[in-house]
């Protein structure tokens, strides 16, 4: 199948960005209603469980995700079974050792926050983890395929289902519990499962026999993006995690909206880099170093592009933001979100630095860099919360971030030549461009108009 040309850019990344609006839109939602219903303490426990569930969500995709991708983007048709099934072999073994650290977690995470409320959370999670399984081979072997309709509709019923029995539950005046949320996540998990399986069946064709050999190559690969997503997500939970630990559930609950409200911003960096790894590893198969440069510095400059009109706007007019999303009682965010919002500018230069890293087949090296800038990150974070209270917790992922922007390009200039100037020169090309295309429509309709 044809990857090339400009129907696969514009079906897949219409897929995917609605993939992940629809997330966030889902997310957004549901964060508005919960920060109204329920206590800021109880609000702040659910923030903490959240981010620390996820952990296991990012370490699943990243020792199968991106490996599977890659064989399967490389090798004949006739090797693709095999490949899948070494995949869902790794995946059980994933779900088996999850369940392990999340039975003994709960108790660990109620001592560390000081809060017994958060144990049946990991408790129901264990659930999730089992249909997490399924859900997600089926989401990894469609992106292997350069399929992301599937995907798109799977994360929509998750996302949706959940958001529906928090409105409704807000609408008939029910009490939302800790206990209503993490019920709400299994069964929108169940039903996204089912709907996922019909897009993915035609792909499902697998080796049944134990072929090692696969199985240790994925897994070779997958161990490095595994400890990449790990690192990467402490990176962005650590802030929050060190609240919890060091002040409160309810300093979390404070801080937690300015976090919801930068990750709005992140959409498109996030759908970027999921259209753009298919694409960078047939490149980097091709050995074409200068089509990889090319790749990092337009795809760099079209996320630009969209995030720079967000970031000034939220930045002019937080405390209307924080009063729409999550209410008065959240005040406290309005200076924590004008520091948060900057940093989310640096993202894509990082974030599409490990895509090219790992299409390479430099999955190790990416996982060096993100594991370092992670503990940078947890140093700072630290000592910043202990000197300036709950926004040092801003500041200090703000000077992480920065720190692994000036690295990325340093390292992207020696590797592969690109330039600052030519990402910056891109985005005053695209936007001359974006604005040529409207004034072009507009002119158009006028001339109809007239005739």
């Amino acid at each position: 199948m044809s990857t090339q040309g400009k129907g696969y850019w514009l079906k897949s990344g219409a897929y995917t960005i609605m993939q992940r609006s629809s997330m966030l839109l889902f997310g957004v939602g549901s964060f508005m209603i919960l920060t109204r219903m329920l206590p800021k303490d109880e609000f702040g426990t659910w923030s903490l469980f959240l981010s620390i569930t996820t952990l296991f969500e990012v370490a699943r995709n990243g020792l199968i995700q991106n490996a599977l991708i890659k064989y399967i983007a490389s090798h004949d048709r006739t090797d693709h079974p095999s490949i899948t099934a070494a995949s869902v072999y790794l995946n059980i073994i994933i779900t088996l050792l999850s369940l392990i650290v999340v039975y003994f977690l709960a108790d660990l995470s109620a001592m560390m926050f000081k809060t017994d409320k958060i144990i049946p959370l990991f408790y129901g999670y264990m659930v999730i983890s089992v249909l997490l399984a399924p859900y997600s081979q089926f989401e990894f072997l469609q992106q292997a395929n350069f399929r992301f309709q599937g995907i798109f509709v799977s994360t929509f019923i998750r996302q949706g289902l959940f958001f529906v029995g928090v409105a409704v539950a807000w609408l008939a005046g029910w009490e939302i519990t800790l206990a209503y949320l993490i019920a709400g996540q299994i069964v929108s998990l169940a039903v996204a499962t089912f709907a996922s399986y019909f897009f993915t069946r035609n792909y499902l064709t697998l080796d049944y026999r134990y072929r090692s050999e696969w199985i240790w190559k994925l897994f070779h690969f997958g161990k490095y993006v595994f400890g990449t997503n790990i690192s990467g997500k402490i990176f962005s939970s650590v802030d929050q995690i060190l609240l919890g630990g060091i002040i409160s559930t309810s300093a979390v609950a404070d801080y937690n909206p300015a976090v919801r409200i930068t990750m709005l911003v992140d959409v498109p960096t996030t759908s970027a880099a999921q259209v753009v790894f298919p694409q960078s590893a047939r490149i980097a198969s091709q050995n074409d170093r200068n089509g990889l440069r090319l790749l990092y510095e337009k795809s760099v400059a079209v996320i630009l592009l969209f995030l720079i009109p967000f970031v000034i706007g939220i930045f002019l007019f937080p405390k209307l933001i924080v009063l729409f999303i999550a209410g008065e009682g959240y005040y406290n965010s309005i200076e924590i979100l004008q520091v948060t919002i900057l940093y989310s500018v640096l993202v894509p230069f990082t974030r599409q630095s490990g895509t090219i890293w790992d299409s390479m087949g430099m999955p190790r090296f990416s996982f060096l860099f993100t594991l370092a800038i992670a503990i940078v990150n947890i140093g700072l974070n630290y000592w910043c919360i202990l000197q300036f209270g709950v926004i040092g917790a801003a500041y200090g992922t703000f000077a992480s971030y920065f720190i692994g922007f000036v690295a990325t390009l340093v390292i992207m200039r020696r590797m592969l030549g690109v330039q600052l100037s030519e990402i910056l020169r891109y985005v005053g090309y695209y936007f001359r461009y974006s604005i040529t295309l409207v004034s072009e429509r507009i002119n158009s309709k006028r001339i109809s108009k007239t005739l």
